[in-house]
């Protein structure tokens, strides 16, 4: 009978470090997942801002191209 009250408190202690690792691993995996979001928040603004001046260089050098191209048609 002993044995057997030992069991079911082991088992209920088991139980509840389980439940208790879920929610810490749950815990951290949303802390995680906060810190990731605020880096890419971080990341991708200055990453559009980056991409609009290259879209402009680009516009840019293609402008000369057919202006050069216009100039030795003519």
């Amino acid at each position: 009978m002993i044995y057997q009250t030992d069991y079911l408190v082991s088992r209920s202690r088991e139980a509840s470090l389980r439940t208790a690792l879920d929610f810490v691993g749950e815990l951290w995996t949303q802390r995680l997942n906060v810190h990731v979001a605020a880096l890419i928040r971080m990341y991708l603004p200055e990453k559009r801002r980056k991409e609009p001046e290259k879209e402009e260089d680009e516009d840019e050098e293609k402008a000369s191209r057919v202006e050069r191209e216009d100039e030795e048609h003519e």
